[in-house]
């Protein structure tokens, strides 16, 4: 499903990269997102509340190869 819509995204005229968070911790997502080319640019603190405690969000991106 991820590489589906990675194409999808891809074949929309303008959009050149894609943006995603992941709560920090959860390293299975972290893993999926890396194999489908993405890479974290940064941190969130405290993003979310859950019942045991605060978590961060991990910001990741992938640039799109350039439509013609």
């Amino acid at each position: 499903l991820l590489d589906a819509r990675i194409t999808l995204a891809g074949q929309r005229p303008g959009i050149q990269v894609l943006n995603l968070t992941v709560t920090e911790g959860n390293d299975a997502a972290v893993n999926l997102y890396r194999s489908a080319g993405f890479e974290p640019f940064g941190t969130e603190p405290m993003a979310i509340r859950t019942p045991s405690g605060f978590k961060n969000k991990v910001y990741m991106w992938r640039q799109l190869p350039a439509t013609p």
